[in-house]
């Protein structure tokens, strides 16, 4: 790994390192989790049995007799009172005090020989899978163990596909293999002689409150001090991820006010060639004294850890951040055991998509339905694949799909939100779906797999509480986004910081995989390998690869990530085609 010091400040010193564009993802005696994935079955036959035990064997947590309660959590409470032992657990459970559980955590509960709970948290901070076997249930903290029991058919769940082309990644139940399933944030399942029933036991509030902006504006900031002074380790190193927006950057700030330890932050380039953000992070790394590194990573690097952690997340995610995140877990678990970020700012305080949602509202046919033509601009606002699925799916496979799916997944939610604010409607599902399904699940699927814990303190529940009692008007100020939350930390972050537009990490994705990009020949290799699979128009992906779809803003390279992921996860999970 090469090291380059530049010097910024006088006493200020940042390390730039590049990692190796080869070798394995997953370092040699890395970290390990300190709490170990969930891993059980109840109502199998003796043979299923026989075999999960042997597929299990290794450092996992699982159902037993002798161990009826698993529990895989971080900083977890009960109201104010953290959770530290099984006993700890067990009172909640025994006292029914779920609606008082805040934090991360995945738990599995087998209270006698015909009686199964599975939890995950209220903003899922960890994840449960599940499939029904027979008469019985399997469960794990990821897919890849649940296929590892071997009583896993591996078949695609086309619906499911739909929705990861069209959002990037698989909001609710259903993953890509058809029969196995993911516990929703905030949801249990219980599972009773042969019986599933899931339902909510936490839930977002329904509607905003009129607090007023001083209230609001103090009741935040507490609420974010406590959640990220929860979140941080005992004894070893403190480390958090340094985009250079207000997100991280408070999250960076309070971290350098609450540890007694140096604060280790990192922050991701692609390079001098490419737009970057690299001095918003580096400003506040300099007012707070951190021990600041820049992660370099090249396209081919990133190109070729795309399997590996696809293999890591489960569920694919479409997301070119995934490779620069894994490689940013990897930097950091050399350092400490936990990678603090500032993830859950723009769906809980009105960032970005809300605008464009309110200014389609507003110039929208008055003959239109209000929520049908809500629910098909949230659908198109993504501008993933939604708009180009009847070109790319090959006959056969549309016709096999159910007309109108996509929009039937949405329109509850949007039904439900009908006569509200729409900013209250719109944070309620982008948390529920873009939050759980892809932001914190995606840090947990990688950390994982790396030996970290992953801290995303502004997906704290409490924190959400709070967010959700502030009305739309002081979260989106006219223009300006997340209004509310830079009144609550304006104290702490340099004036460039607090008054940049927002704009997000950049992956250079278009210039990559363009004709004469350095990954375009790679990637049209990759691509052929693609329309093998059954379900996909090879006409459609050659128009791809010559940069040859029309419309405005066709986002070639964004495309090309989201099918290439699917390719890996294909690849990994499937077979080849």
């Amino acid at each position: 790994m090469t090291t380059i010091l530049a010097k910024t400040a006088a006493a200020f010193e940042i390390q730039t390192q590049r990692p190796p564009a080869r070798g394995p993802l997953i370092l040699p005696q890395g970290r390990v989790r300190k709490v170990a994935p969930l891993v059980g079955g109840i109502g199998l036959s003796l043979e299923q049995q026989r075999q999960i035990d042997a597929a299990w064997s290794g450092p996992v947590q699982k159902l037993s007799p002798e161990q009826a309660l698993l529990v895989e959590s971080h900083a977890a409470y009960s109201g104010q009172t953290a959770l530290k032992s099984l006993s700890d657990w067990h009172e909640v459970l025994h006292t029914g005090q779920l609606a008082t559980l805040n934090g991360a955590f995945a738990l599995a509960w087998q209270s006698g020989p015909e009686n199964l709970l599975l939890l995950r948290d209220p903003m899922g901070e960890r994840t449960l899978f599940y499939a029904p076997c027979g008469q019985g249930l399997i469960f794990a903290s990821s897919l890849e163990l649940l296929i590892q029991s071997g009583l896993i058919r591996r078949e695609l769940n086309l619906e499911a596909l739909t929705r990861y082309l069209s959002y990037a990644y698989l909001p609710g139940h259903e993953t890509l293999i058809q029969g196995v399933y993911e516990l929703l944030p905030g949801e249990k399942l219980s599972w009773q002689a042969g019986l599933i029933e899931t339902k909510n036991y936490w839930d977002l509030p329904p509607a905003e409150m009129d607090l007023d902006p001083e209230t609001a504006r103090q009741g935040l900031r507490e609420a974010i001090e406590m959640a990220v002074e929860k979140r941080l380790p005992a004894q070893e190193a403190v480390c958090a991820s340094l985009s250079g927006g207000i997100d991280s950057s408070l999250v960076v700030a309070l971290l350098a006010r609450l540890s007694l330890r140096p604060v280790h932050t990192w922050s991701v380039s692609f390079g001098k060639a490419y737009r970057n953000e690299l001095p918003f992070s580096q400003a506040v790394a300099e007012a707070y004294q951190t021990r600041h590194q820049v992660l370099e990573v090249h396209p081919r690097t990133v190109l070729y850890f795309l399997d590996e952690t696809l293999a890591l997340l489960g569920n694919p995610i479409g997301d070119p951040l995934t490779v620069p995140n894994a490689l940013l877990f990897r930097a950091a678990s050399e350092v400490g055991p936990v990678l603090f970020n500032g993830e859950g700012g723009d769906p809980l305080f009105g960032g970005p998509k809300n605008i464009p949602m309110l200014l389609a509202l507003l110039y929208a046919s008055e003959d239109a339905d209000p929520v049908h033509s809500t629910v098909q601009t949230y659908l198109q606002s993504y501008r993933k694949l939604y708009n180009d699925l009847p070109q790319l799916l090959n006959a056969a496979t549309q016709a096999a799909l159910p007309p109108g799916q996509l929009a039937a997944d949405l329109l509850p939610w949007f039904e439900a939100g009908a006569g509200k604010s729409l900013v209250q409607t719109l944070m309620t599902v982008n948390t529920r779906l873009k939050g759980a399904h892809h932001i914190l699940y995606k840090v947990n699927a990688l950390s994982r797999g790396l030996g970290m814990l992953p801290a995303s303190p502004l997906f704290d529940s409490d924190v959400a509480q709070w967010a959700f009692r502030v009305p739309p008007q002081l979260k989106l100020m006219g223009s300006e986004e997340k209004y509310i939350l830079k009144q609550a930390v304006s104290d702490l972050l340099p004036e460039q910081v607090l008054k940049r537009p927002k704009s997000g990490m950049q992956v250079p994705v278009e210039l990559w995989f363009r004709p004469g990009g350095p990954l375009h020949r790679e990637a049209k290799k990759r691509l052929k390998n693609l329309a093998r699979y059954p379900w996909f128009n090879p006409v459609y992906l050659n128009q791809l690869m010559a940069w040859e779809l029309g419309g405005y803003l066709p986002r070639h390279g964004l495309k090309v990530w989201i099918l290439l992921s699917l390719e890996a996860w294909l690849r990994h999970y499937l077979g080849p085609p």
